[in-house]
């Protein structure tokens, strides 16, 4: 993870399309890659054993994926998304940064 400690995501998203994809391949490698694209699923009424063990394990990658992201990110950045999901951070900065990243 040194490589993503280097680049951390500037206030002003300049650096987004460099930051996301060396995100998605450090998140590729480690198999969580997914926990950017799909949020945490909802448990309905009597999940079955399956849907408790999917859903703890999505739930548990989205943490620490989520860790990962705050901790590549200006501090500007982190105070706005330390109580937000992996999934929904990545939703929001997508919002805010997209059409920069179009320009580019």
């Amino acid at each position: 993870m040194p490589v993503l400690n280097s680049k951390k995501l500037k206030d002003d998203g300049s650096n987004y399309l460099d930051w996301i994809r060396t995100l998605r391949i450090t998140l590729r490698y480690e198999n969580k890659e997914y926990v950017l694209d799909e949020d945490v699923p909802i448990l309905g009424d009597n999940p079955t054993l399956e849907e408790v063990t999917a859903y703890n394990k999505h739930y548990d990658e989205s943490t620490k994926v989520t860790c990962l992201k705050l901790e590549t990110m200006s501090s500007g950045l982190q105070k706005n998304f330390e109580t937000w999901g992996a999934f929904d951070i990545n939703q929001q900065l997508e919002d805010m940064f997209q059409e920069q990243a179009r320009q580019e």
